[in-house]
């Protein structure tokens, strides 16, 4: 379990600091994690880039809900693109699906020229394809360096059985990471089964909340430091 590269999920800019302060390797940057992940805030994005000497991989993501998007949803993709290299991301993390779960082969074009060479992951949209060997070497002729999946499965130890075919038909041509319901717990096994060199995960901990009077006053999840140092400690990259 040696060279481990640990990405951590992160959705606000608290959880950043704290994941770069205790030693993350990478960060994935978006807001809404309960939703899946949405696009962050540019100041988002330039906050924590002066947080730290960390790479940032910003999620691109307009709504949450399934990846079809509509002309005018397209157009904002973009520009939200545009936005997020101003402030200061290291690299994108898309998707895109057709309405017959197809990747959108056309519209990844256009992300991977705007992105302009930065690296370029592609998210667990993957695991809504229809036929996951070709979706996976249609985004390695595409040039797409990492792919973020479950396997298909709801958690990344459910679909461990995909993952580790997806590892091996790639072999060196892309990077692997599996994600969704990896915690401390499951990671070794769960690598030592896949053969996987990076992970993903938001190593979260529950903010509660002892009012209950507004609406607003809800538990949130943040970086535990903790889980992050360990993960550092056992699986040093």
């Amino acid at each position: 379990m040696a060279d481990l590269l640990i990405e951590i999920c992160c959705g606000h800019l608290a959880a950043a600091r704290t994941a770069i302060q205790a030693g993350a390797d990478r960060l994935e940057l978006c807001s809404a994690l309960p939703l899946g992940g949405l696009t962050p805030s540019p100041s988002f994005i330039e906050q924590a880039k002066s947080a730290g000497d960390v790479p940032l991989m910003v999620l691109i993501r307009p709504r949450e809900g399934h990846f079809y998007y509509t002309p005018a949803e397209r157009l904002q993709y973009l520009r939200d693109i545009e936005i997020s290299i101003h402030a200061g991301a290291d690299g994108l993390v898309v998707g895109a699906l057709r309405a017959d779960d197809q990747i959108d082969l056309l519209f990844l074009k256009e992300i991977i020229a705007l992105a302009d060479g930065l690296p370029v992951t592609f998210h667990r949209a993957f695991d809504f394809v229809a036929d996951p060997i070709i979706a996976l070497q249609q985004l390695i002729d595409l040039g797409i360096q990492r792919l973020l999946t479950s396997g298909q499965q709801p958690t990344a130890w459910q679909g461990r059985e995909l993952i580790k075919q997806l590892i091996d038909v790639a072999q060196n041509r892309m990077i692997i990471m599996p994600g969704s319901g990896i915690h401390a717990d499951n990671i070794q096994e769960l690598t030592s089964y896949c053969g996987n060199k990076e992970i993903h995960l938001s190593a979260k901990r529950i903010l509660k909340h002892t009012r209950t009077r507004h609406p607003f006053d809800i538990d949130y999840w943040t970086a535990d430091a903790a889980v992050i140092q360990q993960l550092k400690t056992n699986h040093q990259v």
